[in-house]
C-alpha cells in the first residue's frame, strides 16, 4: 500500500486538534494486509467516535 488510506475530513480552521501517531512493526510481506485491517478498524469503529477528525494510514 504505497499511496496510503485517508479516512475522515480535513481539519477545520481555528479548531484545536491533537495528532496521535501509532507505529506498528510488521514484517514487510504483511504490510499491505496489516494496513488494510487497520483501515477496516478505523472505518468501522474509530471514525464514529466523538471527536474523530481523520486518519491517514501509510505502509
Amino acid at each position: 500500500m504505497s499511496a496510503g488510506v485517508l479516512i475522515g475530513d480535513e481539519r477545520q480552521p481555528n479548531e484545536r486538534n491533537i495528532t496521535l501517531i501509532n507505529i506498528f512493526t510488521v514484517m514487510p510481506e504483511k504490510q499491505e494486509t496489516a494496513a488494510a485491517k487497520i483501515a477496516e478498524i478505523y472505518e468501522n469503529f474509530v471514525r464514529h467516535q466523538l471527536g474523530f477528525v481523520r486518519v491517514e494510514i501509510r505502509a
